[in-house]
């Protein structure tokens, strides 16, 4: 099963990330064409890594337990919620938890400390 998986944040000003982001967390992860982050254990396709201004990604086709982690990592560097489709929306600090509109808390809001908290948010699963 493929999950769609959103970062943005939800700030009047949209802050350019390539660098906290796209140079830090996700370009040594990158494949030759700049499509998916590849890690040891897997891959994830990532849609929007080379955008400027950086200001959200999409992360799908999700493959091994450390993909998580990197999504997770991109969500914190870039002060990011993520957004699973068809999950809560998922927060990296307590703060964010007031950006969030309303409408985007109806399939509830979950505060996640690493990857694999966000894998078992986005899935519905520990596994």
């Amino acid at each position: 099963m493929s999950f769609d998986v959103y970062l943005q944040d939800f700030s009047d000003v949209r802050a350019d990330r390539s660098e906290s982001v796209g140079q830090r967390v996700l370009a040594p992860l990158l494949d030759a064409r700049g499509e998916n982050v590849v890690t040891a254990d897997g891959s994830a396709a990532v849609y929007g890594a080379g955008d400027a201004p950086l200001d959200g990604l999409m992360f799908n086709h999700i493959e091994g337990d450390l993909a998580w982690d990197v999504i997770f990592d991109a969500a914190v560097a870039g002060g990011w919620a993520i957004m699973p489709i068809g999950g809560p929306v998922c927060i990296v600090t307590e703060e964010q938890a007031d950006s969030v509109p309303e409408e985007f808390k109806a399939d509830g809001l979950v505060l996640v400390r690493t990857g694999t908290e966000l894998r078992t948010a986005a899935t519905g699963s520990d596994t």
